[in-house]
């Protein structure tokens, strides 16, 4: 069962997804900006009698959702997934912490480049040791990264190339993230995975060019080890950080990790494929005290469908 997403004509703040649950009319609500939260709270889910088409009942511009009600795919996350986290993506909670440490380690390995670099545009293309140090520590962990994904799609190819790895961009939407460098005294926004494309699946994505370069050819291309190339593959480990694990470890979490992420970074959707949020399969719980009932509770009616993850 499919449900409509459309952005509220009345009120643009909002996505809204709606769907017919066994009994009720659902209306769901998500943010229109950031991580496209979702709500569904006391209050926050509208329930109506299914009164008429729920077709009827949309606006024009509505589109059905990709995945049925109460589907996820296989270890990504998408908006819409905002409760039982770890349970839908099945995450490992050892993979996970030590994902949180080797995030750690390379916020850390940039701070300390940053007592020593200042990061303003002028200093971007500043290249150095340490920098090449780092760019191929977060470059190598982008690719583990990658690679695990095409794994779980099946490709078990020994050796793995960016003409396999491009295929991801689609898959995980990595285009649509974006994370913003707000340290003082520059704001400077990277979106490492905007221009990826099949035909240039190595050139087109600049910084891990580069890496490759300074990595293979030290003495040619060390000046490709710039502090804007070690940016962008910083941020490309978030990216794919939040996919696998989702934004809410990184933003709301309580540990060192989330501290150094929400000190010099923060992390967005621009302009997201709304027909491909996750939209949970809801049913009203009536909240009561004493003889006043109140705003309907949400509940699960049924667990996240987990469908495979396939390229």
């Amino acid at each position: 069962m499919k449900a409509y997403i459309y952005r509220d004509s009345a009120n643009n703040n909002f996505i809204c997804s709606k769907f017919d649950n066994s009994t009720e009319r659902v209306t769901i609500y998500h943010d229109n900006k950031n991580i496209f939260h979702q709500y569904w709270q006391p209050g926050e889910v509208k329930y109506e009698n299914q009164i008429g088409k729920l077709s009827n009942t949309v606006p024009q511009d509505a589109v059905l959702s990709v995945n049925n009600v109460g589907d996820i795919v296989s270890h990504v996350w998408r908006p819409g997934l905002c409760l039982d986290i770890s349970k839908a993506l099945k995450i490992d909670e050892g993979e996970k912490l030590r994902a949180k440490r080797e995030l750690k380690i390379l916020i850390e390995k940039l701070h300390e480049i940053l007592m020593y670099i200042e990061p303003d545009n002028v200093c971007l293309n500043t290249y150095g040791h340490k920098i090449r140090e780092l760019l191929i520590l977060a470059c190598t962990e982008c690719e583990n990264t990658w690679t695990y994904y095409m794994r779980l799609s099946g490709n078990n190819n020994s050796r793995l190339t960016t003409n396999d790895y491009v295929k991801l961009k689609d898959k995980l939407f990595l285009d649509e993230y974006q994370v913003t460098f707000s340290n003082h005294p520059i704001i400077k926004y990277f979106k490492p995975f905007d221009s990826w494309n099949v035909n240039q699946p190595t050139s087109s994505l600049p910084w891990y060019d580069d890496y490759n370069k300074t990595k293979h050819n030290k003495d040619r291309y060390f000046n490709k080890a710039t502090l804007e190339n070690c940016l962008n593959a910083i941020s490309a480990n978030i990216i794919m950080f939040c996919i696998k694990y989702s934004p809410y470890e990184l933003i709301n979490s309580n540990d060192i990790c989330s501290s150094l992420i929400n000190e010099y970074f923060s992390i967005e959707l621009i302009n997201p494929k709304i027909e491909t949020f996750y939209i949970p399969y809801l049913k009203s719980v009536p909240m009561s005290t004493g003889a006043l009932v109140r705003h309907k509770a949400s509940a699960f009616e049924q667990d996240w469908n987990i469908i495979p993850f396939v390229i």
